[in-house]
Order: structure tokens, then C-alpha cells, then sequence
């Protein structure tokens, strides 16, 4: 009689075993299995093993299954040293930027120019750069260019990769990302080990082994991106005069400024906070705020949005007005934050997700008239004409001084009327309610 194969579970179990024979008996019977039965849990208990003789076992199941890659070759060990060398005044570079400093901007593509040194204050010292791809020179205090390329760096999300087996050193070295293999090194950090912890293709899972002053590890790879971050930060953070105080006076300068319509000098007054506010995001500073500050901080970054939005950088609005909403969820300050993401939305043609955050920002306390022209608009080009012109006709009654709102009106009416639908409310006096917008949105073609 055949003999019963035992469970994987049962088999992963025996891996972390003091006995020799248990284990090698589970490394040959789990590489009969599959690669997506053992993918999980093998990675799963190398995560939480401590002896080197279980580790060595679940890589080599994971090994035989093309799940794991040794990352040696991949490595980028004392790029910083070996580019230096071939520089001109790297060390007097170095002692002014601070080496971690100059190695970030150069895996950002930042090519240096010129430094200007004021030795009675460093932090003012004017760095002259231009971007990769970019020939205009750019010129920055030395504490704003470490916040930009800090910020910049920091930028970065990992986009999914979809594993193969067996895995390369190349899907490795895509997985990981050139910025990471970059950064590893600064900090005295070998990559030595990626696993494939799940073949799910919708959410892939790795696991990286790493050397590092502590020790060697495993962790969960975004654990690892976060762990860099963190480092990255620190480097900041460390650095006398980095410019991460606000102040949050020229919130009120830039207010004039906005006023008078002068968004060039809303621009120049701003410009340096959003690289702050994202990097101390996480920071006690940035958890002591009291709700006055937050409420400033998304005025400030509302203003900055609309003036880039006036400039023809609609992009960089979008991204400010996520920010101010990080910092003010749905407290003061949030209303107007979502009303201009709707509005942005609107401007950009993306009318579907416009209709989120204007509903919030009516829930939260925006006047109609800001709102229903547009949210009727959005809801016009989604073809949803019954609620369109629900709101519509609420904001014409209101005497809503929008320029298209009447336009708009007398189309979402003839697309009813063309729909064999007839509308007849003169002189609407209620808002529809939240629910209405949801339950009229019957799409008729």
C-alpha cells in the first residue's frame, strides 16, 4: 500500500525541526509539491525562524522550486565610492552636501553645477543643479534641495511584478527596483536573498534576506522599502537647519497674494512646503498639530493648488490637495480641499471621480451654489440625466452665478425630453438629498 503523503502544512512544520533526518525527509517530500503549495507557507515560516540550519532548509525547498534567487549578482556594493573617485572635489562636495545628500541626488539624475558656500550659514548656501532630461539650471538653498530630493526620493511606489518561475537574477533586480539597490549600500545593507512568497498575480508577495549591522535578516519586501525610507529620513532629519520648520505666517502673505490674483507670488511664498509637510507627515511634529494649524496648512495648500491649477500644472494641484486632505481628514478645512479636487476633476474630464469628492464637500458644509453646478455637470456627462438636472434645476433656483450652469441645464432637459422623460419642476426649493443623487441615477440613453 502506498504510503499516505503528508500535509504541507505537517511537511513545513518539519523544516523548523532540531532533527537532520526530519528535515531533509520534508525538503524532498515538499519538492514533489507544487510551487504554489509551498510558496506561502515555506516563505511564511522563513519569516519567523531563527535557526540558520531551518532557514538553509526552507531555501532550499524554495530554491528547487525556482521561488528563490541569490541577489549577489545584482548587488551594487560602493557605487557611491567608485563614482566618487572619478569626481572632481568629491570630498569638499561631500563635507558641503553631505555624502548620503549627493548620492540621492545623483540616483534621482541631478546633475550638480555649481555650489555657492555662504560660511555663515550653511544652509543658505545656493546649489545650482539641473535635472536628467532638463538643461535649465535651477538654483536652491542647500536646506531646500536636501527637502526636494529627500521628498523626491521618497516619491517612489513599488508597481507590481508579476513573478515568474524560476525566478532571474533580472525579475529580481525589476522587483526590487533600481532605487532600492541604490540606497542598500549607503547604509552598509547586502541584499542576499528573493523569495517569491505568493504567485497570486493580483497581489504577488516577496521576502528579501539582507546582511546588515544587526545581523542577517528576512523580511516582508515592503517592510524592507520602509525600513529604507526610514533611513532616508533620518538623514534629514539629522541635518542642523533642514528647513523643516513651518511657518505658518506666510500662509497669511500668501492669502494677499491669492486675493489680488498674483498666483506667481503664491507660488514663490509656498512652493517649499508640500516637500516638508510630506516628509514630517508621519513625524511626532506633524501628530501635535493642533486643529487651527491643520485647518492653515490645508488653506496654504488649497491656495498653492489653484495658483499651479492657473499655471497650467494641474498634476502637482492634484497631488497638493491629497496632501492638505492627509492633514485635515474631514475636519476644518476639508470641505474646500474637496471641492477643488472636484473641481479638478471636472476641469480634467475625469467626471466619474468627480463625483466623490464633491458629494463630500457638500456633506461637509459647502455652499450649494459652489457645489450643484458642478456635481450636476459631472453627473450630466456620465449620461445620468435625471439627477443632473435634479441638481441643476436646485442651482438655478439658487441664482448660482456659474456661466454654464444654464447651458448645462438646457441640455441635461433635452437629453430627458429626447429620452421620452419630461421635467417640470419651476422654482425647485429643496436640495435633492444625499440619497436622491444615488437613487436617481438611473442612466437613460
Amino acid at each position: 500500500m502506498a504510503a499516505t503523503r503528508r500535509s504541507v502544512s505537517t511537511l513545513v512544520e518539519a523544516l523548523g525541526s532540531t532533527a537532520a533526518a526530519q528535515r531533509e525527509e520534508a525538503i524532498v517530500e515538499l519538492a514533489a509539491c507544487s510551487a504554489e503549495e509551498v510558496a506561502g507557507p515555506v516563505s511564511d515560516l522563513l519569516l519567523i525562524e531563527a535557526k540558520p540550519e531551518s532557514q538553509a532548509a526552507c531555501l532550499d525547498v524554495l530554491e528547487k522550486h525556482g521561488l528563490a534567487v541569490q541577489l549577489t549578482s545584482i548587488r551594487a556594493d560602493s557605487w557611491f565610492e567608485k563614482l566618487g573617485s572619478q569626481m572632481q572635489n568629491f570630498d569638499q562636495i561631500c563635507e558641503v552636501l553631505g555624502d548620503h545628500f549627493l548620492a540621492y541626488s545623483m540616483i534621482l539624475g541631478v546633475q550638480l553645477r555649481s555650489l555657492v558656500i555662504n560660511r555663515l550659514a550653511m544652509s543658505a548656501t545656493a546649489v545650482e543643479f539641473n535635472v536628467s532630461g532638463d538643461h535649465r539650471v535651477q538654483s536652491l538653498p542647500l536646506a531646500e534641495f536636501r527637502v526636494r530630493v529627500v521628498h523626491t526620493l521618497l516619491q517612489e511606489t513599488r508597481l507590481p511584478y508579476i513573478p515568474s518561475v524560476p525566478l532571474t537574477g533580472d525579475d529580481a533586480a525589476a522587483i526590487m527596483g533600481g532605487r532600492n539597490l541604490l540606497i542598500a549600500p549607503l547604509f552598509d545593507i547586502k541584499p542576499e536573498r528573493l523569495v517569491v512568497a505568493s504567485l497570486d498575480f493580483k497581489s504577488p508577495r516577496y521576502i528579501i534576506g539582507f546582511l546588515s549591522e544587526t545581523g542577517f535578516s528576512f523580511i516582508d519586501l515592503r517592510d524592507f522599502d520602509e525600513m529604507l525610507k526610514a533611513k532616508v529620513r533620518r538623514d534629514l532629519a539629522l541635518v542642523g537647519g533642514s528647513g523643516l520648520e513651518l511657518d505658518l505666517d506666510v500662509v497669511d502673505r500668501a492669502k494677499s497674494a491669492f486675493d489680488r490674483g498674483d498666483f506667481d507670488e503664491v507660488i514663490e511664498t509656498l512652493e517649499a512646503w508640500p516637500s516638508v509637510l510630506a516628509i514630517i507627515q508621519r513625524t511626532i511634529a506633524a501628530q501635535d498639530l493642533e486643529p487651527a494649524e491643520r485647518t492653515k496648512i490645508a488653506a496654504g495648500l488649497r491656495m498653492l493648488g489653484i495658483a499651479f491649477e492657473q499655471r497650467d500644472r494641474e498634476d502637482w494641484s492634484e497631488e497638493l490637495y491629497r496632501l492638505g486632505l492627509q492633514y485635515v481628514r474631514d475636519g476644518a478645512g476639508a470641505g474646500p480641499l474637496f471641492l477643488s479636487l472636484g473641481r479638478l476633476f471636472i476641469r480634467q474630464e475625469r467626471f466619474a471621480e468627480s463625483i466623490a469628492p464633491l458629494r463630500r464637500a457638500l456633506k461637509l458644509g459647502e455652499g450649494e451654489q459652489e457645489v450643484l453646478p458642478a456635481l450636476g455637470r459631472a453627473f450630466f456627462e456620465q449620461k445620468k440625466f435625471v439627477p443632473a438636472v435634479a441638481l441643476l434645476e436646485r442651482a438655478s433656483s439658487l441664482g448660482c452665478p456659474d456661466r454654464r450652469l444654464q447651458s448645462d441645464l438646457g441640455s441635461a432637459r433635452r437629453a430627458l425630453a429626447d429620452a421620452g422623460v419630461f421635467w417640470d419642476v419651476p422654482g425647485a426649493t429643496s436640495a435633492p438629498e444625499e440619497g436622491a443623487a444615488q437613487a436617481t441615477d438611473t442612466e437613460l440613453r
